[in-house]
């Protein structure tokens, strides 16, 4: 079969490749509807606020927390699971894991496509394409109401778009499409036009599509995410993009309080009486466990800024902390497992045989080490070809293969953003097919190097 250029590369795939991608395809499947079937999951934290929201959604009440309206949280994956409750006819949380397999498995296709574009033969796609299909994380989160598998979902997309080749005026505005669904859902993607753009250039060192592909994208995006800011301006009076809760995350995971780089409470953080001051003028009872703790989704908006500038002013007051803060973040985000995978996704205390068999030590410890081994030897992908890039980057003549931009650059987004913010395990999600197929490709020419080196020495001898 002859896939054709445009919406697929064109690529001479056998019919033993066409059967080994959909048996992969179809068992990676099986295991995403098996774990929602079998493994008991309930919606904890900012998932249990998600079920919630999407079910005043579904009942037609509108985005509403606690019976108030809410911009705290991006909107992108509660609004689509409310009125995907509304298609069903049921708000059963069932059907939220439902939801997150369809999801799930059309990423899985995409990343399929991804791949088969990116790599230089069929056959070099077979060891990516499985492990990524069976990364436990991937199976895991089906059963958690969270943005991580949709998020992902619209990342592939727009990595796929990138990789097309038809006409680029629909190309640009689908992608810019999918950039705004995606800040929607993660709000930092409001800054991916730059990204995207970069990439191009670095491909092609065609300022002018590069240029097209930025203008485009950024247009489109804010003709996306322009509906929910409106919305959000009418319910409170401010311009809040997507969400308001940007400057509490900078705070809380920024001050002289936090030695682990993860979220906290701020009653445990000390702050100055100006500052409590400022948050109890605007109705937040500071060191009240009672108040401020369950009432996180409804902090008042005009709190934002003040967070946000009392977490700017102790970066600038504590530059080393922050970085020594910013590198814990890297290491909670990338290199401490997979736990999150029995937190959020079997955290239930209903237990079966097969809850029993997956909380075991042995794969308990497979799952963490799996996910480290892939962090790591991803890093020393970008250690290794990030030099390239960034001088790519002021080199006209210097261009970069999407194998190694799209991976490079899109990974060290994520760290960035964890870097300054939060460092949890699972968000190194959206980027895990990316640290799979990174690894894969550095393990591989680590190898050719070796492998060149040792017939060069060869070749040496012989001719002595």
């Amino acid at each position: 079969m002859e896939i054709q250029s445009g919406f697929f590369k064109k690529l001479s795939i056998k019919m033993k490749d066409r059967i080994y991608f959909s048996l992969i395809t179809i068992l990676a499947i099986l295991c995403r509807i098996f774990f929602i079937l079998k493994i008991p999951c309930n919606p904890l934290s900012d998932f249990e606020k998600y079920q919630s929201i999407a079910t005043n959604i579904f009942l037609g009440n509108g985005h509403f927390y606690l019976e108030k309206p809410t911009a705290f949280q991006p909107m992108g994956y509660p609004f689509a699971l409310g009125y995907f409750y509304r298609l069903i006819g049921s708000n059963d949380i069932f059907f939220g894991k439902l939801f997150n397999v369809i999801i799930s498995s059309v990423t899985l296709i995409i990343i399929l496509l991804i791949l088969l574009k990116l790599c230089k033969s069929v056959k070099k796609v077979y060891l990516p394409y499985i492990i990524i299909a069976f990364i436990p994380n991937y199976i895991a989160y089906n059963n958690v109401l969270g943005s991580e598998v949709l998020i992902t979902f619209l990342f592939a997309c727009i990595i796929y778009f990138q990789l097309c080749t038809f006409n680029y005026k629909i190309r640009y505005i689908v992608i810019g499409i999918f950039i705004g669904l995606a800040a929607l859902t993660k709000p930092f993607f409001l800054c991916y036009p730059i990204i995207i753009a970069v990439i191009m250039w670095l491909k092609h060192k065609n300022i002018k599509e590069a240029g097209k592909l930025f203008n485009i994208s950024f247009i489109f995006m804010c003709i996306v995410v322009l509906p929910w800011t409106y919305r959000n301006y009418k319910k409170f009076n401010l311009i809040i993009p997507v969400s308001h809760n940007g400057g509490y995350v900078l705070f809380i995971n920024n001050n002289s309080n936090n030695k682990n780089g993860a979220w906290m409470a701020i009653k445990d953080i000390d702050v100055s009486l100006d500052f409590k001051e400022k948050l109890i003028n605007n109705n937040f009872a500071y060191k009240d466990s009672t108040k401020n703790e369950i009432d996180q989704v409804m902090l008042s908006p005009a709190l934002d800024k003040i967070f946000k500038k009392e977490g700017k002013k102790w970066i600038k007051n504590h530059p080393i902390q922050f970085l020594k803060l910013g590198l814990i973040r890297i290491k909670n985000t990338f290199f401490n497992g997979a736990g999150d995978i029995y937190a959020w996704g079997m955290n239930s205390i209903e237990e079966n045989k097969y809850t029993s068999f997956l909380k075991s030590e042995f794969l308990r410890k497979a799952f963490s080490k799996e996910i480290y081994i892939i962090s790591l030897i991803s890093f020393i992908f970008i250690f290794l070809n990030i030099k390239d890039i960034i001088t790519s980057v002021f080199k006209k003549g210097k261009k970069i293969d999407y194998l190694v931009s799209i991976p490079v650059i899109n990974i060290s987004f994520f760290i960035l953003i964890s870097f300054v913010f939060e460092g949890q395990q699972r968000y190194n999600f959206p980027v895990l097919f990316l640290l799979a197929l990174s690894s894969l490709i550095c393990i591989e020419k680590i190898f050719m190097k070796v492998y060149y080196l040792f017939q060069r020495k060869e070749f040496i001898n012989e001719a002595k």
